[in-house]
């Protein structure tokens, strides 16, 4: 995977940087984080971004070395941030009442402390 910005070279779905993917891996719970998300160029959200920070509830790396993390925004809303085995995406998505989920994005930056 390159550390493109913003996105794969076909622009449909945006690439998650290696240093995000790194961010991640590195997150411990009580950390506080500022992040973007971002759709690619296609579909009904093209171009859609989100930005956000919280503090880190969780953080866990599993077997296979994906990592991921769930986070208290503080915008009130909870987020799990989750590598991808596959594309080596770190995809966000929105926890809400009930264990509904709603995707957010690909994560493309991703500050933590």
């Amino acid at each position: 995977m390159s550390d493109l910005p913003s996105g794969e070279a076909d622009g449909s779905t945006p690439d998650t940087p290696q240093s995000v993917r790194d961010a991640l891996g590195a997150l411990e719970d009580d950390d506080d984080v500022q992040l973007r998300t971002e759709f690619g160029d296609e579909g009904p959200r093209a171009g859609e971004r989100y930005e956000f920070s919280g503090t880190v509830d969780r953080a866990t790396t599993d077997a296979l070395g994906a990592s991921q993390a769930l986070v208290d925004a503080d915008d009130g809303e909870r987020y799990r941030l989750a590598e991808s085995y596959t594309t080596g995406q770190v995809r966000a998505t929105r926890l809400t009442a009930g264990n509904e989920k709603e995707y957010v994005g690909v994560v493309t930056r991703l500050d933590g402390n």
